[in-house]
């Protein structure tokens, strides 16, 4: 042995250790992607925590989504005279003329309240339902829960673009994926039309996803993270269209 050597103490596996490199490696490469693997494999992605670089980047690629989505339907709904129609008179000599001038702010400044939009429907529900699983007593950090909440919209977004490419004239403001428009033409109280438009087919899918998160990141029963998603979403529907009446009826 040469003078000054000191033996080395002999180096385990990574696994030895509980650590699996290869395998947070892969989670970290992909999590960029979660937001599509949401889609086919809800469970196991939720159930892996993205790091608050990984949320921000998450969060700020759909908010960008929304927004290009947004811009998209508002510059849709110019083409085909829909948004000018149900304003009135906005057609008459003249005004389209004017309408055509501001039509680059009007996309940019509806793309940007899509983007706004979207980031307040994330952070909100976050925040509520965060602050209910710490008062059950449920010791779950807000990353998972902002992170459910963020990749949870990815439904949403497939929800606008299938109401983009089915727009169309006199039901602008009308989803076609919703309740109201399932029973347009039957319904009439300003109310109900408002609920109704909230219940819509890619909200619930969002909501279902919200509960399995839940489940698997507080270590919950199933039917208690579905419960608590569908009836923060319940609630918050009602909220909503409440207010929604009250601002119209206020306005005419």
């Amino acid at each position: 042995m040469k003078p000054g050597y000191e033996p080395q103490p002999e180096r385990l596996p990574a696994e030895a250790n509980g650590l699996h490199p290869e395998r947070e490696s892969e989670e970290q490469a992909g999590s960029f992607w979660a937001w599509l693997t949401v889609l086919y494999a809800p469970g196991d992605t939720m159930a892996h925590a993205l790091s608050r670089f990984n949320l921000l980047l998450q969060w700020s690629v759909l908010a960008l989504a929304a927004g290009v989505i947004g811009g998209l339907t508002a510059y849709a709904a110019y083409v085909r005279g829909l948004l000018f129609e149900q304003w009135g008179e906005f057609l008459a000599s003249g005004e389209l003329a004017l309408g055509s001038a501001f039509l680059p702010a009007f996309v940019l400044l509806s793309g940007l309240g899509q983007a706004a939009g979207m980031a307040v429907s994330v952070l909100v529900p976050a925040v509520i339902l965060f602050s209910f699983l710490r008062l059950g007593g449920e010791m779950v950090s807000f990353d998972r829960v902002l992170g459910i909440m963020i990749l949870s919209f990815t439904p949403v977004l497939i929800g606008q673009v299938v109401n983009l490419l089915l727009l169309d004239y006199g039901t602008l403001l009308v989803a076609k994926t919703s309740a109201a428009y399932a029973l347009l033409g039957m319904v009439e109280h300003p109310f109900m039309l408002a609920l109704l438009s909230s219940v819509d087919v890619f909200d619930l899918w969002r909501y279902a996803l919200v509960g399995l998160g839940l489940s698997r990141v507080a270590r919950i029963p199933l039917a208690s993270g579905m419960g608590l998603a569908m009836g923060y979403w319940a609630v918050s529907v009602i909220v909503l269209s409440l207010l929604a009446f009250i601002g119209e009826s206020r306005l005419w």
